[in-house]
């Protein structure tokens, strides 16, 4: 539809003498201007969309057959569904102009039935925009006792038609079952007259929300093949698991109300998920390095002191340097948020290292470029060319083993990710000065006592106290007194805080506090290496000055 249709829309309320009811009331064909089809050549003739337009009038209410916005009429024959906009009142001249403008969108987004019709409803100075439709079956009636195999097939196209306008024009589909239709054929049709612009799938994952605390009577298969439809479909469109881990995430945030809607709801995340875990395996003789069993374990006096390393963008001596200190300290157990790869020259060195080391990881977007081969549109010059010249040089394996990583770890009280807790991306934010305020907030809002963040490349914790919120660079943090924290450790591989050598954190569970670190290791052999293989001058520039 066109960007401002909807204000159009809802800019005057109906009164309860409805002129459109008066006008329909004595409707003649002539009244009736057809203005187009999907497929021209299969308009609904105007005697069909007469006979829908005096038939019934049905009533929208909410899970019934025919659900809508106020301001929208239904009529309907046996065959033909024909709705009007009562709310949207154009001239004739502009509503034709509307209407040229939705046409050609929907005609580009091939999502709804070829033969939607867009008419104008003529009375004397008034029209009315509307559309004619075959009758279809909405999916929210066909959802309820059906068999799983026939209700997969339908997911499978109801995904394929979603994800694909989200990946070809950024833009959402209203993701309600109603929204869509079956036709006589068993094919899935798009239903509103409405397009959105594209969110990030916080849309789609609420609707997910939805069906799991709505639809007892379907079985948890019905919910793992929505799953695996979905991410089949991620994948064809995005080339990459990544998408399909975000929504998982999102997904872990949800509201499930007894034990059946929250293993519902764990059936979507496990099939969203099931790739993970098979590209993730780990190389013969390693540990693997993410393991959500023993994320639980970290913080607690289990776990002993616990590393926390972030941004080692491919810089062996750095990291090699951190974990020789760790082994000196008989530290074990640690946490890697994010960007082993990218600006160094020792990407594929680095990963091994690391999933020997029995630290666990998240996803960077550097690592998230390093597995699906492309730098997107938030990566500089600079960045994109380390990208370009990492990719050729990383084993499948390694990029399998990247790409499979999870997007954040969490444990009762604390979440850990690479970018930023309000981030729905989980990696391409930052937390900084102009957004700590709202990520702290986001803590709070989901009773979360600590995020551990990368990123930023800049050592610190962000913290709110009582009603105050601060920021302190101190080389030690005590959680205790503080009702929210944002920690990141500073980056091992190219800090940025005026300080150059390896930064890391400790956290010690029973003093309950964080170490911040900056310790020295053999730069110029990285720096060596960087010019060895014509890196930008300016990266080794930077690890000297360290910002």
């Amino acid at each position: 539809m066109p960007e401002d249709w909807r204000e159009h829309r809802d800019s005057e309320i109906v009164t309860t003498q409805s002129p459109l009811l008066q006008q329909i009331s004595s409707v003649a064909p002539e009244d009736i201007e057809v203005l187009g089809a999907i497929d021209d050549h299969r308009v609904i003739p105007v005697g069909e969309i007469l006979r829908a337009l005096t038939g019934r009038q049905e009533k929208l209410v909410h899970g019934d057959v025919f659900t809508g916005r106020p301001g929208t009429r239904i009529f309907r024959s046996e065959s033909v569904i024909v709705k009007i906009h009562e709310n949207v009142r154009l001239a004739p001249e502009k509503s034709r102009a509307w209407v040229e403008s939705a046409l050609a969108n929907e005609r580009r987004y091939g999502v709804h039935h070829p033969s939607k019709t867009w008419i104008l409803l003529k009375a004397g100075n008034r029209s009315w925009i509307g559309n004619a439709c075959p009758v279809l079956e909405p999916l929210h009636q066909v959802i309820v006792g059906h068999d799983t195999a026939r209700l997969a097939s339908v997911f499978r196209d109801y995904f394929q038609i979603y994800i694909r306008i989200a990946q070809g024009f950024d833009k959402s589909l209203d993701a309600g079952l109603s929204n869509f239709g079956l036709d006589t054929s068993g094919r899935v049709f798009y239903l509103d007259d409405d397009i959105y612009n594209w969110d990030e799938f916080a849309g789609l994952s609420s609707t997910l929300g939805v069906w799991v605390r709505q639809y007892e009577g379907v079985s948890r298969a019905l919910f793992q093949s929505i799953g695996s439809n979905l991410r089949r479909a991620l994948e064809q469109y995005y080339g990459s698991s990544h998408w399909a881990s975000v929504i998982a995430e999102q997904l872990r945030d949800l509201f499930t109300g007894n034990e059946a809607q929250e293993a519902r709801l764990g059936s979507i995340i496990g099939a969203l998920r099931s790739q993970e875990s098979s590209a993730g395996a780990p190389m013969t003789g390693q540990r693997p390095a993410s393991s959500a069993i023993e994320a639980e374990k970290l913080f607690t006096p289990e776990s002993g002191r616990v590393a926390i390393l972030a941004d080692i963008h491919a810089n062996l001596p750095a990291l090699e340097a951190v974990l020789e200190h760790l082994e000196r300290m008989s530290i074990r157990a640690g946490i890697v948020l994010g960007d082993s790869v990218g600006y160094g020259p020792h990407p594929g060195e680095c990963i091994e290292r690391l999933r020997s080391s029995g630290l666990l990881a998240i996803k960077g977007n550097h690592d998230h470029a390093a597995a699906v081969g492309l730098a997107g549109p938030g990566f500089s010059p600079v960045s994109k060319w380390v990208i370009d010249w990492t990719v050729p040089r990383l084993s499948q394996e390694d990029r399998r083993w990247l790409g499979a990583l999870p997007l954040s770890l969490r444990g009762p009280d604390w979440l850990a990710v690479h970018g930023a807790p309000q981030d729905k991306t989980y990696f391409n934010a930052y937390v900084y000065r102009m957004t700590f305020e709202d990520n702290l907030q986001n803590l709070e809002d989901r009773d979360i006592r600590f995020c551990l963040h990368g990123h930023t490349h800049l050592a610190g914790v962000y913290y709110r106290k009582g009603r105050f919120d601060h920021h302190t660079k101190a080389p030690v943090f005590a959680l205790q007194g503080a009702n929210r924290s944002l920690i990141c450790p500073g980056s091992v591989g190219q800090p940025r805080g005026n300080r150059a050598g390896a930064e890391f954190a400790i956290f010690d569970p029973e003093e309950g506090c964080f170490e911040f670190f900056c310790i020295d290791y053999d730069m110029e052999r990285t720096i060596a290496d960087m010019t060895r293989e014509g890196f930008p001058a300016q990266l080794a520039g930077r690890l000297r000055a360290g910002k």
